[in-house]
């Protein structure tokens, strides 16, 4: 491109004369002046301001983020309008497929420049803890896309019955979940990028996918009670086509609520990373359900019992919260101007998050190997 560009260059200032010379010492001027700028580039790049694989690890871990949030977009198509949804759209279909591409791409780009972080020299320490916690982002992120690819291939293939016609009744519930899911993902973004704290509080896909499902499973109910599909003959003949009818649907929820809780984990590991905005102190701060089930779990273990108190001592006892602690055990809580290793556990043992990412890897692999032994049976 640049010897195209020179070579028109050459031959239209030679042409017209704006440049003493002939062409020959035109373009050799040309060339000479190209070899200097850019080695003066490349060694400004490599010495004074180096590309770092630690920043390029998180610009393609940010760009696969927007893509799969593209790619949430699309599988959300129709919230916007109380209408039923033509899932064979082909324009969605093909922005579907292009940022599932591009998002690959991101993660096959941050794979490959994951073990070059470990070699480079690093100011705070040590690059292998981090590493570990890349390497499983990198896992929930390609789980992500590989089950969104199969709620779009399911709707493709067999079509959905609450898109194609309940949606008009349906609808509200599935923008709460699509901006659930879109708002989680762009705060993971904006926190990889920027390095800051995530929020305290983040909007519940799962709550939001839970009373999605029983309003289509209400709606469902509604039309077979109002008669519907009477034309058919017998109620086992009905059920039968209501349950074939809606069988991709169920599908399709049970690959949403995986991608859920993958993306989930996805924010513990953030956590892990940039941290959280959470409270210290105060009427705000709440135990977890794992910490209130430890220590019940201690004090009946150490049988410790509650002291007898007059009235005035219950009221005040009731009222009263004692904080939970910062760190527990097999629990990680990581704030704003912690490190990774006091935010973690003590001794060697791992966060939670990354304990349960392991053995989700550990359990895709064995599926992985029973498929391939069952191919070639």
């Amino acid at each position: 491109m640049v010897a195209i560009v020179s070579m028109c260059v050459v031959t239209l200032a030679t042409e017209i004369e704006t440049v003493p010379g002939s062409a020959t010492e035109n373009f050799l001027k040309r060339w000479i002046a190209f070899l200097i700028g850019g080695t003066i580039a490349i060694v400004v790049e490599m010495v004074l301001v180096p590309v770092k694989a630690r920043t390029r690890l998180v610009e393609s871990l940010a760009a696969s983020l927007r893509q799969v949030v593209d790619m949430e977009t699309c599988i959300a198509s129709g919230v916007e309008e109380s209408k039923n949804l033509n899932v064979y759209d082909t324009s969605v279909i093909k922005r579907f497929e292009r940022a599932s591409a591009k998002a690959k791409g991101a993660l096959s780009a941050a794979e490959t420049f994951l073990p070059f972080c470990d070699k480079e020299p690093r100011i705070k320490g040590s690059f292998d803890e981090l590493s570990n916690i890349y390497s499983e982002i990198l896992f929930v992120l390609h789980q992500i896309t590989e089950r969104m690819d199969n709620m779009l291939q399911l709707r493709t293939a067999y079509g959905s019955g609450p898109l194609e016609e309940l949606n008009a009744q349906v609808y509200p519930y599935r923008r709460n979940v699509a901006g659930s899911i879109i708002l989680t993902l762009s705060a993971v973004h904006g926190a990889l990028i920027h390095k800051l704290p995530l929020p305290q509080f983040l909007p519940s896909a799962r709550l939001a996918h839970l009373r999605m499902v029983n309003r289509v499973r209400e709606a469902v109910q509604e039309n077979i009670d109002q008669g519907e599909y009477q034309h058919e003959a017998g109620e086992l003949t009905r059920h039968r086509l209501v349950r074939r009818k809606y069988m991709s649907w169920n599908a399709s929820c049970a690959a949403q609520a995986e991608v859920i809780e993958y993306l989930e984990e996805l924010i513990d590991l953030t956590k892990l990373l940039v941290g959280a905005n959470e409270f210290r102190s105060g009427l705000l701060v709440r135990p977890t359900y794992l910490e209130y089930a430890k220590m019940i779990f201690q004090e009946n273990i150490n049988g410790e019992k509650e002291p007898a108190v007059d009235a005035d001592g219950a009221h005040e006892s009731r009222d009263a919260f004692n904080e939970p602690p910062t760190q527990i055990s097999g629990m990680t809580r990581r704030r704003r101007g912690t490190t990774l290793k006091s935010a973690g556990s003590e001794g060697n043992e791992l966060p939670t998050s990354l304990r349960r990412i392991q053995s989700r890897k550990i359990e895709a692999g064995i599926t992985r190997q029973a498929t391939r032994d069952g191919w070639y049976r």
